[in-house]
């Protein structure tokens, strides 16, 4: 959903309010930017915070984030599906067991937990997430301030990366050849 505005009992977007400037009324285009939780953004542009997603009859069902749009404090629950498509960021999300998130190239995710039973497949970029469960990193893909807990899976293929890796012990690590991991 885009930024909207709350005014006589329902929610309104933005764009096209009437904001009185420099001694005239003047209409919000789509393109004005608002800062917002410490981030500057379009008007237009689509938020969405506290979302669940389960696999049948939830709030959304295998939603897409699509470019420009943030997605914050996400829940993916089992059955579930997320994709991050390229410009679009997922922001303190919870990969719940049996739960899927996708970060396709160009799309990003900070701030990931990955529960037990729960995968994250990394083909854009992922900062700064907590692996309980597994993570694949794929060729293209970067994962970068990773923590994976014991028994907890990162795998990265020819072609992905993995910085600043920090590792339980019983934590199982893999690199396929072309992969990097520090």
């Amino acid at each position: 959903m885009s930024i909207k505005i709350y005014e006589s009992g329902s929610f309104r977007p933005l764009s096209g309010q009437k904001i009185y400037s420099s001694g005239a009324w003047v209409t919000i285009p789509g393109t004005a930017k608002i800062y917002l939780n410490g981030s500057w953004y379009y008007v237009d542009q689509p938020v969405s915070s506290g979302v669940v997603i389960n696999s049948s009859g939830g709030v959304f069902a295998d939603p897409q984030v699509e470019s420009s749009w943030l997605w914050k404090g996400t829940i993916i629950n089992s059955g579930g599906t997320m994709l991050v498509l390229s410009g679009g960021t997922a922001a303190s999300t919870a990969v719940k067991s049996y739960g899927h998130m996708n970060v396709k190239s160009g799309g990003t995710a900070i701030s990931t937990t990955v529960d037990s039973q729960g995968a994250v497949q990394v083909f854009g970029t992922a900062r700064s997430a907590n692996v309980i469960g597994h993570m694949f990193v794929f060729s293209g893909g970067t994962a970068v301030s990773i923590t994976v807990n014991s028994r907890a899976w990162l795998m990265v293929s020819g072609g992905g990366t993995a910085l600043n890796v920090t590792s339980e012990t019983g934590a199982i690590i893999q690199v396929g050849s072309g992969g990097s991991i520090t």
